[in-house]
């Protein structure tokens, strides 16, 4: 299973990364991890949520061949952490979506 949940969250188990752009005790998957922009822009209230989707899309489709190796790379059982609270606007729905789409044989969850 990948789950994908904040840094804060008990009990982590399997591979744990990070796809923040902060510092974390845990590696960090860079082709994921958000510019400080757009997170700064959607914290702030400059950008809406679907500008930030918007340009975390293209973010992901300029980074393509990395995400793709990534994606190829995976075995379920990851956890992928950032910094933002469960509950709000964060870029781990986003990848969540993308791993379900294409990695369809793996089970996620979204704490």
């Amino acid at each position: 299973m990948i789950v994908l949940t904040h840094v804060n969250a008990p009990a982590l188990s399997g591979r744990i990364f990070s796809t923040a752009i902060g510092r974390m005790r845990y590696p960090r998957i860079d082709c994921l991890a958000p510019t400080w922009d757009i997170v700064q822009g959607v914290k702030s209230g400059r950008i809406t949520p679907e500008e930030y989707t918007a340009r975390y899309r293209e973010l992901m489709t300029a980074r393509w061949p990395a995400v793709k190796q990534w994606l190829n790379g995976l075995q379920g059982d990851e956890t992928l952490l950032c910094f933002c609270r469960p509950g709000t606007f964060c870029h781990r729905q986003l990848i969540a979506k993308m791993i379900a789409r294409h990695r369809p044989d793996l089970a996620l969850e979204i704490r």
